[in-house]
């Protein structure tokens, strides 16, 4: 499991953004696979990158849970460089 140490999921309250980063090799974990929470489009993106320079996962993705949408994922390529593919 991915979850952040710094205790991101607290339980006390739902934020805004959810950063999802797994194997995309391994089965979807669903919330296995939630990396940290965000209030803020920007504190997620701080975290998707925190979890991007993870060894342990190839695909990293931010959710909005109010829109019910992701904003922008990122996965790993053969290349084992980072593609960013943001939604419209």
């Amino acid at each position: 499991m991915f979850l952040h140490s710094k205790g991101c999921l607290d339980g006390a309250t739902m934020k805004r953004y959810l950063v999802f980063a797994y194997d995309s090799c391994e089965r979807g974990a669903g919330w296995r696979d939630v990396y940290c929470s965000a209030t803020d489009l920007r504190e997620a993106e701080m975290f998707a990158s925190e979890a991007r320079d993870s060894a342990n996962c190839d695909q990293v993705e931010i959710y909005d849970i109010h829109n019910d949408a992701l904003v922008v994922e990122w996965i790993k390529g053969v290349d084992r460089k980072w593609h960013e593919v943001r939604t419209e």
